[in-house]
């Protein structure tokens, strides 16, 4: 397939998620399977590019909640098409978060719109949905192996529920392995740096791109544990073997080697006078022809 006719499907699929357009987004989702286009490639091409817009959209005041819904709902249109086809090579999402709306509460809009940014934007979401409690956040985070927890509320009246979230990473020990992140109307900067929070999000797309940093975080973290955790076994297997060394067999030659491998090398030279010798022989013998 031509990369023109590629790059037109790509568009129509982002043009459905920006006009919020169920039965354009499914169509385009059909036609990338009929022409065989890799799934996760309409997904970042198409259907994220468009949710991009919308969320740019949203930032400048052009699109308000109603269309941030409809758009994705579109999205999501696709994605339930295309996702079951993605195959395990491609499917390498960047980092994994837990979303919720925290216990005693049950309004899940803006927690659906941030969803969607963040399945856009490539990134494995688990949804608990509505009325979550704390326990139910960290055991989550801890069974699948989550980077960030994410909790948003609308009530003040629930607020505490973001706390006891907090206190329970610290008391199990995984504030350094596992970061919040929290929003909605009721939430303020002031409020996540009482709880000690790890970041703020005061719209949906704010929310993915302090998600994005916090993981990009994490993942540096990791890369440098492994590296310090590699120099730490090569400081340890280093005295061994030299130590296996000393230890090694006398090859007979007057030097060692090590006790797993032992060479012995003569030259044809050497070994006749080694064996002269130990017959008693002062010279080499020679043959009499007669």
């Amino acid at each position: 397939m031509s990369e023109s006719k590629e790059k037109r499907i790509f568009e129509r699929l982002a043009e459905a998620v920006i006009l919020g357009d169920t039965k354009m987004a499914e169509e385009g989702a059909e036609e990338v399977l009929a022409e065989g286009i890799p799934p996760y490639e309409a997904i970042i091409n198409g259907l994220a590019e468009g949710m991009k817009v919308v969320g740019a959209k949203y930032e400048t005041k052009e699109y308000f909640l109603p269309e941030m819904l409809l758009s994705a709902d579109a999205m999501y249109a696709g994605l339930n098409i295309l996702t079951p086809h993605i195959s395990k090579s491609e499917n390498q999402r960047k980092g994994k978060i837990i979303l919720g709306v925290v216990e005693g509460d049950i309004h899940d809009i803006g927690k659906n719109i941030v969803k969607a940014m963040l399945t856009a934007a490539g990134y494995d979401v688990v949804d608990l949905g509505t009325d979550v409690p704390a326990a139910e956040f960290i055991e989550k985070a801890k069974s699948e192996g989550a980077q960030v927890i994410a909790m948003s509320t609308l009530m003040t009246t629930t607020l505490m529920s973001m706390k006891t979230v907090e206190e329970k990473l610290k008391e199990e020990g995984l504030k350094d392995k596992t970061k919040t992140i929290i929003g909605g109307s009721a939430v303020s900067e002031d409020w996540r740096a009482s709880i000690n929070s790890d970041e703020y999000g005061k719209d949906a797309l704010e929310a993915v791109d302090k998600v994005k940093i916090l993981i990009d975080n994490i993942m540096a973290a990791v890369e440098v544990m492994k590296k310090k955790e590699k120099k730490i076994r090569i400081s340890r297997i280093l005295p061994q073997r030299a130590q296996r060394t000393r230890r090694g067999k006398n090859n007979g030659f007057g030097s060692t080697t090590p006790a797993d491998v032992v060479e012995y090398k003569m030259s044809p030279c050497w070994s006749w006078k080694h064996h002269a010798v130990r017959r008693g022989e002062s010279k080499p013998r020679t043959s009499v022809r007669g």
